[in-house]
């Protein structure tokens, strides 16, 4: 892992202000469908975008898009799965 100080901190806050970004606590924060959010919404993205997914790192759950518009639909379409769910109340107790 880098350092800290390593890190682009400039792009990261322009992700941030942008609204780009995403601040993920942990898997097992919100769960959709029975399964922790992260599984519930990688398998969405592997069964509605399989044709346009060129490789999947399933060991650190990332995808690797074909071309920059099936990135970007799939990202539109995570953003919408999950706004479509309400959050258990135990999310906002935590």
């Amino acid at each position: 892992m880098k350092d800290l100080h390593d890190l682009d901190w400039d792009t990261i806050l322009e992700y941030i202000e942008s609204e780009q970004a995403v601040l993920l606590i942990g898997p097992e924060v919100m769960h959709f469908d029975g399964q922790p959010m992260n599984k519930a919404w990688r398998g969405q993205i592997w069964d509605k975008f399989r044709a346009k997914i060129a490789y999947y790192y399933e060991q650190d759950g990332l995808f690797l898009f074909s071309n920059k518009i099936a990135k970007n639909d799939a990202a539109r379409f995570v953003r919408k799965f999950v706004n479509e769910r309400e959050p258990e109340e135990v999310i906002y107790q935590k």
